[in-house]
């Protein structure tokens, strides 16, 4: 359950999926607007009967149950509970089907006893949890007496919500490959448009280098011929102060 939540928290958020898994920092507010000042409990403790213990507690350390360290045989007595701790502990186990053949005596004494709801619920957990294949699951269902057929409604009802989820996920996939291809697409044609401004941009310095380095050659020339500065300047539309400068350089 803490992975799942974990899990959850982390997609939901569209976190990285590497790293440990952490529970969001939960900081507790009270939003109070009544008429009279607050006066309740501003702790967590405080609403507990025994704050001490309750403090302790959520302090831990925490009391650990590992199903994967348990005797399950301790529970044979009483077979609801063996059962219940024997798929606790195996059901991420690849035997899990041998495990559920050699409890289908237990499951049957729990069924005779009138507690068919307890092994619908196991199924549940099942279908939901466990690593075994649906037919694997289906054979040990077949074994059963008077859940058989609610069990075996409620996981055909779940292969096809499954089967139906998967399509309309898959229907978002493809949606998204292809944008993902059009953004691709949209950022070529944009680096090449980036690309094509820059060369212009280039070309275009180019030319107002050429087009400067051409006036002067006139001015010089036009210089040296002994035309007048002023004429100079308005003949070829270009600042008075130019043709002096390069009139210096001349000298």
């Amino acid at each position: 359950m803490y992975n799942t939540f974990c899990k959850w928290v982390r997609d939901s958020r569209g976190l990285p999926s590497a790293g440990p898994l952490k529970l969001p920092t939960i900081f507790p507010i009270i939003y109070y607007n009544g008429e009279a000042a607050y006066y309740g409990p501003l702790t967590l403790a405080e609403l507990f009967e025994d704050p001490e213990t309750f403090t302790k507690m959520i302090n831990g350390p925490m009391k650990v149950i590992d199903t994967g360290a348990m005797d399950t045989a301790r529970f044979k007595a009483e077979a609801t509970a063996y059962v219940f701790h024997s798929l606790m502990k195996n059901i991420h186990s690849p035997k899990l089907k041998r495990i559920l053949l050699d409890l289908q005596p237990y499951m049957m004494q729990i069924e005779m006893s009138g507690d068919v709801d307890f092994i619908v619920r196991s199924f549940k957990y099942l279908i939901d949890s466990a690593r075994t294949s649906q037919e694997d699951l289906i054979e040990v269902i077949q074994n059963l007496s008077s859940s058989r057929g609610e069990v075996m409604t409620i996981m055909e009802t779940w292969t096809s919500q499954i089967h139906e989820y998967k399509t309309i996920i898959a229907g978002y996939e493809r949606k998204q490959a292809i944008i993902e291809r059009e953004k691709a697409v949209a950022e070529r044609e944009k680096a090449e448009a980036e690309r094509e401004k820059a060369e212009a941009e280039r070309e275009k310095a180019e030319a107002e280098r050429e087009k400067a380095e051409a006036e002067r050659n006139a001015i010089r020339n036009l210089l040296g011929q002994g035309m007048e500065e002023a004429i100079i300047a308005k003949c070829l539309d270009v600042p008075a102060s130019l043709v002096q400068n390069i009139k210096a350089e001349l000298v």
